[in-house]
């Protein structure tokens, strides 16, 4: 359980396994703290929906509102009939000089025992849309399987299922066949250092880090351009799913 703010470094690996093999792995830092204490987040590096080094918008999360984010969350669970009763830790990138690309922020929401009870993953595309697995039910290193309706990269098409499996410090997530077992694609992110939330860590982080909002985005089309160029098979973007929410279909 998070009990306080924490900026964290990750290693994130990412490894396509079919038709052909490609992987790559970037080193990466994230924020992770209790939702409740976003207001506690204090420092000349860091503002709160303005513009600094570092800075985070409660509208790039869930509804696109400036609403604080448990009215938020708490009203996309309710929606389906999940009732939250404790802490939610929010784990994902800031901006940086006001720029901002998240893949995947994770919201783990706590019962009154401080028990994990679901995790949602908050999923962006570079096109613009969004999508939330809700996973609920599970305990540590159990695996969760929900099917893969939402457009993510043009090299993968809509079909098969998700693994999605969270660990104390790292998360794991999957792509495969489910009928025939055959995994197309494997990443995780392995949280490698904790640092707590203050101006000498952030500004450490930022000469370690110093472009790496921007450089999520530009690895990502970076990474498209030697699929292409390696001839992967090329998907035309689908409309989104009607839902924006699925949940998972197998524990």
């Amino acid at each position: 359980m998070v009990n306080n703010q924490y900026i964290v470094e990750a290693l994130m690996y990412h490894e396509r396994l079919k038709p052909f093999k490609h992987r790559f792995f970037y080193k990466v830092f994230y924020f992770k703290f209790p939702i409740d204490q976003l207001i506690d987040l204090k420092s000349p590096l860091f503002s709160l929906g303005k513009f600094n080094l570092f800075s985070f918008h409660t509208k790039d999360y869930l509804d696109g509102s400036d609403r604080p984010l448990r009215e938020k969350i708490t009203e996309v669970l309710a929606a389906e009939g999940f009732h939250v009763n404790g802490n939610i830790i929010l784990q994902t990138a800031p901006r940086m000089f006001g720029y901002g690309f998240n893949p995947v922020s994770f919201w783990y929401i706590y019962g009154a025992e401080e028990k994990l009870e679901a995790v949602l993953a908050e999923v962006n595309n570079t096109f613009g849309d969004h999508h939330y697995y809700l996973m609920q039910g599970f305990s540590e290193y159990k695996k969760i399987t929900t099917s893969k309706i939402f457009h993510v990269s043009p090299f993968f098409d809509i079909k098969g299922q998700y693994e999605f499996s969270f660990f104390s410090k790292n998360v794991v997530i999957n792509y495969f066949d489910k009928e025939n077992q055959n995994y197309f694609f494997k990443s995780s992110l392995k949280q490698t250092k904790t640092h707590e939330f203050n101006t000498l860590n952030l500004l450490k982080i930022f000469l370690k880090f110093p472009l790496m909002t921007f450089l999520v985005t530009a690895r990502i089309h970076w990474q498209a351009l030697k699929l292409y160029l390696k001839k992967a098979t090329f998907f035309t973007r689908p409309e989104p799913p009607e839902k924006i929410l699925s949940k998972e279909v197998q524990q």
